[in-house]
């Protein structure tokens, strides 16, 4: 489903890499941040904390950082 606007697929993108940052242990969210473009994988080293998460809890931890 296309997105309405750039923005919202950038909203989208950076829900996504800062829920992921949360999921990942510092070290896994540091080697994936390096593979992405500086401007996205910055999104990966934000993570104040690390736990293990569900899909569902991921999913709706996305949807509830403004990935709706």
């Amino acid at each position: 489903m296309p997105l309405p606007s750039r923005g919202d697929a950038e909203r989208i993108i950076r829900a996504t890499l800062e829920t992921l940052a949360e999921r990942l242990q510092p070290h896994a969210a540091a080697h994936v941040a390096a593979q992405l473009p500086a401007e996205l994988g910055h999104h990966l080293l934000q993570a104040d904390r690390f736990e293990h998460l569900t899909v569902e809890e991921f999913t709706e931890r996305v949807r509830e950082s403004g990935g709706d």
